[in-house]
């Protein structure tokens, strides 16, 4: 598990992921546009495919050993909702 998983690698995600890679911090980032993770595996991003909107991504990577997550996407629900359902479901 990365020390940080930034859920939505758009160009807002490379640059947080690229910050972090600069002091050295592992990190993850997670998108469910196969383009969007082709194009930033090919640019050395460390990255998966995956949907932030279901709960079997939160599994498959085991954020709960993560030390921080970053949304970057439209959330509909609100940030404690969100975060209840991410890590009272794992």
């Amino acid at each position: 598990t990365s020390a940080m998983v930034i859920f939505g690698f758009s160009a807002e995600g490379k640059n947080i992921a690229r910050l972090l890679h600069g002091v050295d911090i592992e990190y993850l980032g997670v998108d469910n546009d196969y383009t969007r993770i082709a194009t930033a595996k090919s640019q050395g991003f460390e990255v998966a495919l995956g949907d932030p909107s279901k709960m079997n991504i939160y599994k498959s990577i085991n954020v709960k050993d993560a030390l921080a997550l970053v949304f970057i996407a439209l959330i509909t629900l609100p940030l404690y909702l969100m975060t209840w359902l991410v890590f009272d479901h794992l």
